[in-house]
């Protein structure tokens, strides 16, 4: 595909149509071939109606794709196990929402285009991240795909493919604007900073937890889960941008003041260091870069005090143990946090051996076992770094194409930036700011392996293209 290109194809109406209902007539084909070679006459049957099912529901919704990005964005803030975890399906194989909102995205767009043909020249360029890079990066991943089947019987239709079908999102994306985005994502953002608040303060009350492994190796207890924390670092990045934007109105900038207020806290009681260290970034970045953020801040800030030493008083109330955790988490030694060391041996186990598959990496679904204080730790998948996980899986190809793939993301962005304008540079830097924030986590969490992640990782670096790229000076 050729840099800046749109995604689709600049076809008369005919060709389009003839070649979406060849492609879908094929996909059935392979679909009954699959289900009859696997001796599943029923799965033959439903991959078969799947095409034309899925053109049936997009076109109910070919108007409206962009609902199914902003649904995609808020899964995670629900806290709703049926809407974040898989739904097992017969022979193991793994569906999750995420996997369901791509179809209805293809399904959708590939309805309208049937339907309605745009006129030449009329199309936007499209995102820099979908272009060669994406090539490079699927055939490498399809290659470590194969080698792992071979070698170890992993399935085909797994998570390390995700990683370039999610690309495929950018459908959805397809003719919407910088502001219709930028309002489905201050809804979307604000809903879930104030729904991981309540969770954060119902998880204080009861002594629980939102995640399974709530007991922390520094001591404590986390509250709301790490990949929350992830998703409220782009609600307090939203909320003060839009605070920025309310420079001359008071009202909405104290309520914006009061969501970014909530997001921190939910950052906090999440205990993420590595979610705590992209803050650190970003904020000061913000703060640096954007003047009218600077002057909002200022006045605000004496005018909030109060609520915030109110805050800070009351919360270990609420919780006593809040403050010590806090501090035993900033403060602890990375040489004796045993999930710091868990996290280097799972690395090198994952690693050894790579210098002899360096380009091509071992193909993925590799047992690795180690031995961890007397106890025998097997990990199979993201040994909690995916960058690593990708080299071990990929190789240097594979991992290479990432990084070209995340290069042409940053391009794409400092492309748009130099012209964009009003809303349009809003976009871009929360873009970039809540993708910096996910990619930082990649370096200590299972974040490419997670399928709500990855998906939302692929619409931040697809977003770009709701705004115009225009000749002329920068802005």
């Amino acid at each position: 595909m050729r840099a800046g290109s749109p995604i689709g194809s600049s076809a008369g109406p005919h060709s389009l149509r003839r070649g979406a209902l060849l492609g879908a007539a094929a996909a059935a084909n392979a679909g009954v071939a699959l289900g009859f070679a696997s001796g599943n006459p029923a799965a033959a049957v439903f991959l078969a109606l799947l095409p034309a099912l899925l053109l049936l529901l997009g076109g109910l919704m070919s108007g409206h794709r962009a609902v199914l990005v902003f649904a995609a964005l808020g899964l995670t803030f629900t806290g709703l196990p049926l809407l974040t975890e898989p739904l097992p399906l017969p022979g193991g194989t793994a569906v999750y929402a995420t996997d369901v909102i791509l179809l209805l995205a293809i399904g959708a767009w590939a309805a309208d285009r049937l339907v309605n043909q745009q006129a030449p020249g009329t199309r936007p360029a499209g995102p820099l991240a979908t272009t060669w890079p994406l090539l490079a990066l699927a055939l490498f991943i399809g290659l470590a795909v194969l080698r792992g089947h071979d070698r170890y019987g992993q399935g085909l239709f797994g998570q390390p493919l995700r990683i370039v079908l999610y690309a495929g999102i950018a459908v959805a994306l397809v003719g919407v604007d910088a502001r219709t985005m930028w309002r489905g994502i201050s809804a979307v953002f604000y809903a879930g900073a104030v729904a991981q608040f309540l969770y954060a303060l119902f998880y204080m009350a009861t002594g629980s937890s939102q995640t399974d492994s709530l007991a922390l190796s520094t001591g404590g207890m986390r509250i709301l889960a790490l990949g929350s924390a992830m998703y409220l670092v782009g609600s307090l990045v939203c909320a003060l941008l839009n605070l920025e934007r309310s420079a001359d109105r008071f009202g909405r900038q104290v309520f914006h003041a009061v969501i970014a207020g909530l997001a921190l806290f939910g950052i906090v009681v999440s205990f993420g260091r590595t979610t705590y260290a992209a803050v650190a970034l970003i904020v000061p970045m913000l703060l640096v870069g954007r003047r009218a953020l600077r002057r909002s801040l200022l006045w605000l800030i004496p005018l909030l005090l109060p609520v915030i030493v109110a805050a800070v008083l009351l919360a270990p109330l609420l919780d006593p143990t809040l403050g010590p955790t806090l501090t035993s988490r900033v403060g602890a030694s990375p040489t004796t946090d045993l999930n710091v060391i868990w996290r280097e041996r799972a690395r090198d186990t994952a690693l050894a051996g790579i210098d002899q598959h360096l380009l091509t990496g071992f193909g993925f679904g590799r047992p690795t076992r180690f031995l961890l204080f007397g106890r025998v730790e097997d990990v199979t998948g993201d040994p909690h770094n995916s960058y690593v996980y990708l080299l071990a899986g990929g190789g240097i190809l594979a991992l290479g194409s990432l990084l070209a793939v995340m290069l042409a993301y940053l391009i794409d962005v400092a492309r748009r930036l130099r012209t964009a304008i009003g809303v349009e540079q809003t976009l871009l830097i929360w873009s970039l700011c809540t993708w910096f924030a996910f990619m930082v986590n990649a370096f200590y969490g299972p974040v490419l392996s997670d399928a709500l992640f990855l998906m939302t990782i692929w619409i931040l670096m697809v977003m770009p293209m709701c705004v115009p790229v225009r000749a002329g000076r920068p802005s």
